[in-house]
């Protein structure tokens, strides 16, 4: 009979440690799970999770859906109009099952080709990743180091001499510069009639974030995607501070992302 009566003790003991770790189990995965489902089932998931600001766990570390995007700010959409444009989806849709995965590929296609710095937006289900501005030939060819990202006219491997200086000011070489957005987004969009500004394209460097927030690189990767290349390319000369934005540019879309060394390091 005490045999029988510690069996059920055992038993009632393990129920208890069995339930009790089936419920925080259940908690830890109903606040870090992925969102996943069809498009519209994820943005009705991302609304629930605004409005009752969930607590999430990563790593360790509690942190609520509003706090992941409380520094995430709006990329403007529709964008101002580009100098070109390209469509990229086609070279993700053979792998990419999630955000995340296009976000990688970019970033290391930007990589493998000098670009260091990199800023993010927030667009309606998706993001917008900014280049740093670098200076390009006539061609859409990135000029060399250390010219590259100089956004003066002038070119800091020359020294020049007074009588250069002043034949300058009369004969002032113009420096192209070119900046590159990519959205990725579910929305159709058209262009504003408004123009990037030499001033903007400096706040989208600066403003936007470091790194895409997880919850935006976990969303799935569906047909309703598209991935688009926007360039913005200005022209300045050596003597002024301002720029113009170039509309079209002399380059297509495609022509600036294959001379940048972006489109070979995408193929897969």
């Amino acid at each position: 009979m005490k045999t029988n009566n510690k069996l059920l003790d055992i038993l009632f003991l393990a129920i208890i440690l069995f339930v009790f770790w089936g419920c925080a189990e259940s908690r830890n995965r109903s606040t870090s799970t992925e969102i996943s489902g069809t498009f519209g089932e994820e943005d009705t998931i991302i609304d629930s999770l605004w409005e009752e600001d969930t607590i999430m766990y990563y790593e360790g570390r509690e942190t609520s859906f509003k706090e992941e995007y409380s520094h995430f700010p709006e990329f403007p959409l529709p964008p101002p109009a580009p100098s070109a444009s390209e469509d990229l989806t086609d070279y993700f849709r053979s792998y990419a099952s999630k955000l995340k995965d296009v976000n990688k590929a970019l970033i290391s296609a930007l990589k493998k080709n000098g670009y260091t710095r990199r800023s993010y937006f927030h667009v309606p289900n998706g993001f917008a990743l900014v280049t740093q501005l670098e200076k390009i030939d006539h061609d859409a060819f990135s000029i060399p180091e250390p010219n590259r990202w100089s956004t003066s006219g002038d070119d800091v491997s020359i020294l020049f001499s007074i009588q250069d200086y002043i034949f300058s000011l009369f004969n002032a070489k113009p420096g192209y510069y070119r900046c590159i957005v990519f959205v990725i987004t579910t929305d159709l969009y058209s262009f504003s009639d408004s123009t990037l500004s030499w001033e903007e394209k400096d706040k989208w460097l600066n403003d936007g974030v470091i790194k895409l927030p997880r919850t935006v690189g976990k969303k799935k990767f569906t047909e309703d995607y598209t991935v688009m290349a926007l360039i913005y390319e200005f022209k300045k000369l050596e003597n002024e501070e301002d720029a113009e934005m170039i509309i079209p540019s002399s380059n297509s879309g495609m022509r600036h992302l294959d001379h940048s060394g972006i489109i070979k390091s995408l193929e897969k």
